[in-house]
């Protein structure tokens, strides 16, 4: 089976020279096999080598990301027992909610202002990451103080002063949200690699070691120690990359910059507040329940499992969305469309196939984090599905993000909360299942909403660049 495929001549990718436009017409058609079609593009086109190698170095960090996270959880597991780790799990997930708080959508924000200025305008691109850097700082010691305040509601007195230091993974975490999306928005891949190649090495060690001398204290402390030192080596690599495009942070004349970052950041925001508050609603639900403890315990180290199968969709995500902002950018609507159903198509298939794998070896590794981790046989399977919903539905999100309609992501991630808190009231006495059932359904919904908003696309601005229907 053959296909006629295009042949663009080499530029530096995410640039539009004058000879490049000179030539844009001059393309020859060859026929090639389907199946060699990637390996003939790699050789022959920049923009598809560039893509090739960001790739790569982003599966390498984020394998290494996901392994050291892992191994962490697992060894923590291990030490505390099954209702203690279920604790653990209760704050990690307070404290995660938090976070998603305190992000307030700078992450987001800055990737797609720094892929769209770093060139042209990196004036710019340093006045909005100064602000956003301000804006995170400030968000981070007001949601720090809240957690300090809530910490005995939440783990009752005897355990509220071990609790406290998760404070400080906040602000840490916090501060690094917008750091992290500035180096994926100036593409560097091969920083990100190292860094997490650093902490997938410190966070199973560190969690180790102060897990088995302080034990429940000792794994909170583990998340503040491991959270500075990613906030540190993501300072420094940004200052890099700023250093490298001219557009280092600054704080003179930022506020000019407040509009645009209010037009993504204000709705990415409250659409990771209200998600953020649903998961975390739903696991205190979970918690509550008699062996509640315990069941949230499960359902965390099973939800590990639904972390393997976004694995790759997290890659694509982070690699594809700044090469399709800048695309969009520079008006290439033929390249923008095929980019974006590519991205689609390689996320479903990509989750697809690991959730098979992970369906297959869920026991085994289940029985990593010891004895009394036993799946029902209902709990992973349903999860596994769940990821695969969610999987397909972010990279059909990332078209509201890229073109501005951030306000539709609050509406589509307001239904899916709403959905969550809902089926899990009437499903989470049946303990991890049914929080398990209930992010089926919810993202069953959450699907059938990002796909009916991509194609409302049609009658807008870039409708015949992104329908991915034709």
């Amino acid at each position: 089976m053959y296909r006629v495929i295009a042949f663009p001549p080499p530029e530096r990718a995410g640039v539009q020279t004058p000879e490049a436009g000179a030539r844009k017409k001059s393309y020859r058609p060859l026929n090639v096999p389907i199946s060699k079609v990637w390996l003939q593009l790699l050789p022959g086109h920049s923009l598809s080598r560039q893509i090739a190698r960001s790739f790569s170095l982003q599966m390498l960090a984020t394998a290494l990301t996901q392994a050291g996270s892992f191994l962490g959880l697992l060894v923590v597991a291990r030490i505390l027992g099954k209702e203690q780790f279920g604790r653990f799990a209760l704050v990690q997930g307070t404290v995660n909610t938090l976070i998603g708080l305190g992000a307030l959508g700078l992450g987001i924000t800055a990737t797609k202002y720094v892929s769209e200025y770093r060139v042209s305008q990196p004036q710019r691109a340093g006045r909005i990451l100064g602000l956003s850097h301000s804006v995170a700082a400030l968000a981070a010691l007001v949601l720090a103080a809240v957690y300090l305040i809530a910490c005995p509601l939440l783990v009752g007195g005897h355990y509220a002063s071990s609790a406290r230091s998760g404070a400080l993974c906040i602000v840490f975490t916090a501060l690094n949200g917008y750091q992290m999306g500035a180096l994926v928005g100036f593409e560097a891949f091969r920083t990100i690699a190292r860094i997490s190649a650093c902490t997938a090495l410190l966070n199973p060690v560190v969690a180790a070691f102060l897990t088995y001398y302080f034990d429940f204290t000792g794994a909170i402390l583990g998340l503040c120690v491991n959270a500075f030192a990613l906030w540190l080596l993501c300072h420094f690599g940004v200052k890099s990359e700023c250093r490298k495009w001219g557009c280092g942070v600054t704080f003179y004349g930022m506020f000019s910059e407040i509009r645009l970052l209010l037009a993504v950041s204000a709705p990415s925001s409250i659409a990771g507040i209200i998600g953020s508050a649903a998961i975390w609603l739903s696991t205190v639900m979970l918690a509550k329940q008699p062996d509640g403890l315990s069941q949230l315990g499960l359902f965390s180290a099973a939800n590990s499992l639904r972390l393997m199968v976004m694995f790759v969709p997290n890659i694509l995500l982070r690699v594809t969305t700044p090469r399709l902002i800048a695309l969009r950018a520079e008006g290439q609507a033929s390249d923008f469309r095929r980019g974006f159903r590519a991205f689609v198509f390689g996320t479903a298939c990509a989750s697809g196939v690991a959730g098979m794998v992970v369906l297959f070896g869920r026991q085994p590794i289940l029985a990593l984090f010891g004895k009394e981790f036993v799946d029902p046989g209902y709990v992973v399977p349903t999860l596994l599905l769940s990821a695969f919903l969610e999987a397909v539905a972010g990279s059909l999100s990332q078209l509201l993000i890229i073109q501005g309609t951030m306000w539709r992501q609050v509406l589509a991630m307001g239904t899916w909360s709403l959905v969550l808190m809902a089926v899990a009231r009437a499903t989470v006495h049946s303990g991890a299942r049914g929080l398990a059932v209930a992010n089926l359904v919810a993202w069953s919904v959450a699907l059938s909403i990002y796909t009916r908003l991509v194609r409302l696309r049609r009658g807008d601005e870039m409708a015949d660049a992104v329908n991915i229907h034709s």
